[in-house]
């Protein structure tokens, strides 16, 4: 069991030890409360029937049951406000909490490496791949044909016959800005830069 789980299960259990507490003198509140109307009852008939005594011990009834909620209700609030656990075993179970989650960080970064080494080496394929085309590009450029179409970027009319087209009457490059990749290896990379360098080392 782990420490996150044992320190759920003691909060749980302290909830249900104060829950169990606070339930139990709210049953002797309503037993008092009870037990007061029932007085109040009394008290009304010994007044009806003029009985002093009857009327004098129903009074002390009522007045022994008000002072029980009284007391009970103060008994609730100090359990409501009752800290359930030490401040030194508080601080204890938080400092048990920030050392698992340091281990679970560490824990992670070790799991992360490999993954995040294979992507590395993926990129780098991949820009190796995307450099060499675009130098085959640009020398195909240079060395064999023009690149005349904008694709799509910029439009012209054709003067002959008059028709919308994306061809350019002068050479364009096929890339109007360096081509370094789709937008999810951009994203990767600026993710790895902002990695310690530790992380993709043999």
């Amino acid at each position: 069991m782990t420490v996150l789980q044992k320190t759920q299960e003691k909060m749980q259990a302290l909830r249900e030890q104060r829950a169990a507490e606070l339930a139990e003198i709210q049953k002797k509140q309503d037993e008092a409360e009870a037990q007061k109307i029932a007085a109040e009852q009394k008290m009304k008939a010994a007044t009806i029937d003029i009985n002093v005594d009857e009327y004098e011990a129903a009074k002390y009834e009522e007045n022994r049951a008000r002072i029980a909620i009284e007391m009970l209700g103060a008994r609730y609030g100090m359990i409501q406000k009752k800290e359930l656990i030490s401040e030194a075993d508080s601080d204890a179970i938080i400092d048990d909490l920030l050392s698992y989650e340091n281990k679970l960080s560490e824990d992670f970064k070790a799991a992360i490496v490999k993954p995040l080494r294979v992507l590395a080496d993926l990129d780098e394929k991949y820009m190796k791949e995307i450099r060499d085309t675009e130098n085959t590009l640009r020398v195909w450029q240079q060395d064999i044909h023009p690149n005349f179409r904008t694709f799509g970027v910029t439009m012209y009319k054709d003067p002959e016959t008059g028709e919308t087209t994306d061809r350019s009457s002068r050479p364009v490059p096929v890339h109007q800005i360096p081509y370094t990749g789709c937008g999810e290896a951009e994203l990767l990379r600026t993710f790895m830069k902002k990695l310690p360098a530790s992380m993709f080392e043999e």
